[in-house]
């Protein structure tokens, strides 16, 4: 059994398989939850390559929805306060990858693939053409090995991650489940389309 679950005010929706619970955030933080610490340290350092206009915006890229599986398994969404660019997908896939190699350590046995994306109302065409992507890799810290992935997506007119990771002695259970996620990810529809031209390998 799955959970539809919507995010980024309706924009996006994932297929969340049974176990995975939303984190509330901190007494003191009502609005966003707190991540684990490795999601973090990447968004801060992905926070490094934004402009000076951007940087109004930052706060957008606090977790908006945090959900976990046990002790360690987690699923992060968040805004990163940049307009999405469809032609800049592929360059921005790599320059998330770059930023996941400087802020995580002994990153290693990384995958870059995009797709089209799905719409949440069948029949709406006007997602056609729209692409996601797909980083997966592996990290290691003092005390665990990690299995990740990172979603890169529109949320409407705004560039979305959704992050996946969990320690690798849960695996190949939680890599599976990461995949099944990545390929429910639907988008909502919009009044003008972004087609581009890449390769589907997921």
């Amino acid at each position: 059994m799955e959970q539809a679950v919507t995010l980024f005010n309706g924009t996006v929706e994932i297929s969340l398989p049974n176990g995975y619970e939303p984190v509330n955030a901190r007494p003191n933080d009502s609005t966003h939850p707190t991540p684990p610490p490795f999601i973090a340290a990447l968004m801060a350092e992905l926070q490094k390559s934004f402009t000076d206009e951007d940087r109004s915006d930052m706060l957008q890229s606090r977790t908006h929805e945090l959900f976990r599986r046990g002790h360690n398994a987690y699923v992060a969404a968040s805004l990163t306060g940049r307009d999405w660019d469809a032609a800049k997908l592929n360059e921005r896939l790599d320059g998330y990858y770059q930023g996941i190699a400087r802020s995580l350590p002994l990153v290693a046995n990384a995958e870059i693939a995009t797709r089209q994306a799905n719409s949440i109302d069948e029949g709406d065409e006007t997602t056609s053409g729209k692409s996601i992507g797909l980083i997966r890799y592996t990290f290691a810290t003092p005390r665990h090995d990690w299995f990740a992935n990172t979603l890169l997506l529109p949320a409407g007119e705004q560039e979305a991650v959704i992050n996946m990771a969990c320690d690798t002695e849960q695996l190949p259970a939680r890599a599976i489940e990461f995949m099944s996620i990545a390929d429910s990810a639907k988008l909502a529809g919009t009044a003008t389309s972004d087609v581009q031209a890449v390769d589907s390998n997921l």
